[in-house]
């Protein structure tokens, strides 16, 4: 989420050329998601490693598009009628909830003035007041203006497997924990104020 105080940098900033020579494109609703933005994300997910292929895709699109698709907001960059790279937005009445992105490789500067500089200026221009974007990758949020808030989830674990997703789930959480500390944001740990499971214990995750 942006401060206050940068709202105004970013958004001059953001009206400078891309340094790519791409020009932003801006969409909503259900359409909005096509098989261009579909290609871009499967690419991205390839070059990081990350499973599923198109057909995953495709489904988590088809889901999105179908629950939500009225709220759906792409903010997209086109070099030479193509597009290069997206992020794919929840709108509500004032904020914007990043939902995943997508960019072709080799396009240089693309990604941060698409989602932070192009973001800012089109969330001012429509009334938006505050942009989500989600966990990790703090420190390169915080560079770029924004706070970081808490948000807290327990889960529980029962039956076969139990032992190794809590497990997984402590070390991801430790994880998160030393990273909050470098940019001087520490977790608080913050008690369930409801009774445990009769067998296993609810698990807090920052």
């Amino acid at each position: 989420m942006f401060g206050a105080g940068h709202r105004s940098d970013v958004t001059r900033v953001g009206r400078s050329p891309h340094g790519s020579g791409a020009l932003p494109n801006f969409r909503w609703g259900p359409a909005a998601i096509d098989d261009d933005v579909v290609a871009l994300q499967v690419a991205h997910r390839a070059k990081y490693g990350l499973p599923g292929g198109e057909d995953r895709v495709r489904r988590d699109f088809d889901a999105v598009r179908e629950e939500l698709g009225d709220s759906c907001v792409v903010l997209g960059a086109e070099l030479d009628g193509r597009l290069v790279g997206f992020v794919l937005y929840l709108r509500t009445p004032d904020a914007l909830f990043a939902r995943t992105a997508g960019f072709a490789p080799g396009i240089r500067g693309c990604y941060l003035t698409l989602t932070y500089h192009e973001t800012a200026r089109w969330a001012v221009e429509h009334g938006i007041r505050r942009v989500h974007y989600g966990l990790a990758a703090y420190e390169a949020k915080i560079a770029r203006g924004c706070r970081l808030r808490p948000r807290w989830g327990w889960f529980a674990f029962r039956g076969e497997g139990a032992d190794k997703y809590r497990e997984a789930l402590t070390l991801q959480s430790r994880s998160i924990e030393r990273r909050l500390d470098k940019v001087g944001a520490p977790a608080v740990p913050v008690p369930s104020r409801r009774p445990a499971a009769t067998e296993p214990k609810a698990e807090q995750w920052n």
